[in-house]
């Protein structure tokens, strides 16, 4: 997580789980913890980005109250557009 006092954001910079360890609630509690960091660090929203073609994460985020928020041209290595998905810290 890096904070951003200026617009009061918490971007997820780094957010993975071992493939072994997926899909056992591991992503669920992290995003709590970062939750409850960017609470007392009051910061006003959380925000992520993702390539475009990996639909798990996004789906995760999704499932987590993050909504899409646009897109940059800007690649990652793999040439894959980024999408920015944010929501509020509550």
């Amino acid at each position: 997580m890096i904070p951003n006092k200026n617009n009061g954001e918490g971007l997820i910079y780094r957010h993975v789980v071992a493939p072994e360890h997926r899909r056992q609630g591991i992503g669920s509690q992290l995003l709590e913890y970062t939750q409850r960091w960017a609470l007392e660090r009051k910061l006003r929203s959380l925000a992520v980005s993702l390539h475009t073609k990996n639909y798990p994460a996004i789906e995760f985020y999704r499932s987590h109250g993050f909504s899409f928020c646009g897109f940059s041209e800007q690649t990652y290595n793999n040439q894959q557009i980024v999408l920015h998905f944010s929501r509020s810290v509550r």
